[in-house]
């Protein structure tokens, strides 16, 4: 978003230190910039972000934004503090990301249920309005009797990245005889990579499934390291914990195939990444990315049809070399189709400007 808008906004983005990687001493003495909007580092107590108040009263801002309604080390102390006068109540836009999904809500659903109706009790959203990507989150929303301002509704804007480097010079597709698939994303249920294993336990040709993306559920994840070690002998894994997100689309240019059995998204950002290095998508029926057939840039299935997949990797494991780049390059120009058509930018500029103007 920050990149799409730098043109127009001036974005200051607050988060807790990196999962990965070491922070810099700049980022340690405040704020850092890093081309296209500046970042500060907070740690992260039971109670929440360190520093909160104190960067939410001192930084001039015309604008919150918040991002996850279940978020309890930002999002919940921010809107208490607003709620409590601690700091200033400016006009403010929370972006839920596909929390109020019906898969979504079901884990953890009695916890949700409880806090939803303390925010709605303690009135914390009652002049904070709620970002919609879709017609169908803005359902999902509704459906959740979350008492706000209002919905306001404008697609994820992201940018078209450079086709990577890995992609172009193709090396991988020479490299190994096995279907190379990758997976990226957090290692929780809702992301369903124990549907991907369990795909993969039936697989009959030679793949294997190189995994990216932090550890968020630990009782989740050795379930998924039970699986992998029931994996017959021509299913082979390699788990690399957490990944810098400028390299993210080189990991997935090296691969053949994205799977992602996704329980719901409102966008799939990571969906949105491999399409952008030209990588073919296996994914739920429950995204926004509904056309991937017709325009030969991957699958959308549902996730009932457990056949369907197993059918998908199989015909991929046995297709030649120059059948794979076809679908590369068809994957790619869909990514760069999508990029010149859609109006995502436009319409989140002037869901700010109005949001700002109506909170006047």
């Amino acid at each position: 978003m920050a990149s799409a808008l730098n043109d127009a906004f001036s974005f200051s983005v607050v988060s807790k230190y990196p999962i990965a990687g070491k922070v810099s001493d700049l980022a340690r003495k405040g704020w850092n910039s890093d081309g296209y909007c500046s970042v500060r580092h907070c740690t992260t107590t039971p109670f929440g972000a360190a520093g909160l108040a104190n960067i939410l009263n001192t930084h001039t801002h015309d604008l919150l934004l918040l991002n996850g309604f279940f978020d309890r080390q930002f999002t919940l102390p921010a809107l208490i503090m607003r709620k409590a006068g601690m700091v200033p109540c400016l006009p403010t836009i929370l972006s839920p990301r596909g929390e109020f999904a019906a898969a979504a809500l079901a884990i953890g659903a009695t916890k949700k249920t409880a806090y939803t109706l303390f925010a709605n009790m303690l009135g914390l959203l009652k002049d904070v309005w709620i970002h919609s990507t879709a017609p169908h989150e803005t359902q999902d929303v509704m459906r959740s009797g979350l008492q706000c301002r209002g919905i306001v509704e404008a697609p994820d804007a992201r940018i078209l990245h450079p086709l990577p480097a890995a992609d172009k010079a193709g090396l991988h597709l020479e490299r190994e005889n096995a279907l190379r698939i990758v997976y990226v994303g957090r290692i929780v249920p809702m992301k369903n990579l124990l549907f991907v294993l369990r795909v993969l336990k039936r697989i009959t040709n030679k793949v294997r499934l190189v995994i990216y993306g932090p550890v968020c559920d630990r009782e989740y994840w050795l379930k998924c390291r039970a699986a992998i070690t029931a994996l017959p002998s021509n299913v082979t894994v390699d788990y690399r914990g957490t990944i810098a997100s400028e390299k993210i689309p080189g990991a997935l240019a090296a691969g053949d195939l994205f799977f992602l059995p996704t329980l719901g998204e409102n966008f799939g950002h990571a969906i949105h990444e491999a399409l952008c290095s030209g990588v073919p998508v296996l994914i739920s029926d429950r995204t926004p990315w509904c056309d991937l057939e017709e325009n030969l840039a991957g699958w959308s299935i549902p996730l009932s049809k457990h056949s369907q997949f197993e059918e998908i990797i199989n015909m991929l494991a046995t297709m030649g070399s120059q059948q794979k780049r076809k679908l590369r390059e068809a994957t790619r120009k869909y990514a760069v189709k999508m990029h010149r058509t859609n109006n995502a930018a436009e319409r989140t500029a002037t869901m700010f400007r109005e949001v700002m103007e109506a909170s006047r």
